[in-house]
């Protein structure tokens, strides 16, 4: 059931946020559906300020192209044709934040958590809340909008959002990778620490899609049921393999996300049991 916004806060049953996840979705509880729309209106690229507000419901191929019109870019792969597998230019906005996967230019520029500025969001009470402000370097309250970063949607819905962005032409693209197929069945996304990295490789094998050195990350065609090693103090995402797709076991990060779970979203409205432990 698809419900427009103002409809879908009015009932007090669950509602999923963003449902686009593809195959990286994890199970949640069913509820109404909401769909966003956006306008060429909501955009505002402040070229002299490197920064833009873009709407968050808006996909990633148009809000590049928009910004490439002025000679501008974030340096996120999907956006400047440079997707890694299982990453997907007509994601919108909300969704790439929603995921935060790790892109291929992420050691260079770094990702959302970094470029995002401040941010509207609608909280399950219809509350709309903003969070940080229009310049790179500022103390204007607590970095709110930062939870939201791979979040699933689960904490509040994504309605606009504020960027520092490049000049295109200064963006270091890397080389293109011949064994990086557009996209795999089953993609396994493993970060190790440096140490560990040539190890992993050799283990992907064949398997192997894609290897970034300088982050240390890599992508391979890992079906459901299968696996490769693991190491200490690794970071691992996958696709295809429902509540699998990415566990959360550290009591710490448990902790913090079930409070901050409790703190913007009370009634767990919101994608209940998207990150598996909220």
């Amino acid at each position: 059931m698809v419900e427009p916004l103002w409809e879908a806060f009015a009932s007090p049953g669950p509602i999923y946020v963003h449902a686009d996840f593809g195959p990286w979705a994890l199970p949640v509880e069913g509820g109404d559906i909401l769909e966003l729309d956006w306008h060429e209106d909501d955009f505002a690229i402040e070229p002299a300020d490197l920064v833009a507000q873009i709407p968050a419901s808006c996909p990633l191929e148009v809000v590049g192209a928009s910004l490439a019109e002025v000679g501008l870019a974030l340096p996120y792969g999907p956006m400047i044709g440079l997707p890694a597998p299982g990453e997907s230019a007509a994601w919108s906005v909300a969704v790439a934040i929603g995921l935060d996967l790790p892109h291929r230019l992420e050691s260079r520029y770094g990702s959302w958590r970094t470029w995002i500025l401040g941010a509207r969001l609608m909280l399950a009470d219809g509350t709309i809340a903003k969070s940080g402000s229009k310049v790179v370097k500022s103390v204007a309250g607590y970095d709110v909008h930062k939870l939201v970063v791979g979040a699933r949607g689960c904490l509040g819905v994504l309605l606009d959002v504020t960027v520092r962005v490049w000049p295109l032409a200064a963006i270091d693209l890397p080389d293109p990778s011949p064994s990086s197929p557009s996209r795999a069945g089953s993609v396994w996304v493993q970060r190790t620490l440096a140490t560990d990295f040539a190890r992993a490789i050799e283990s992907a094998g064949n398997r192997l899609l894609l290897a970034d050195r300088e982050g240390a990350t890599l992508w391979a065609d890992v079906a459901p049921g299968d696996s490769l090693p693991r190491y200490a103090h690794d970071f691992l995402i996958r696709s295809g393999c429902g509540a699998d797709n990415l566990q959360v076991v550290d009591p710490v990060q448990v902790r913090l996300l079930r409070r901050a779970k409790d703190l913007l979203d009370p009634e767990h409205r919101l994608n209940r049991g998207c990150l598996g432990v909220v």
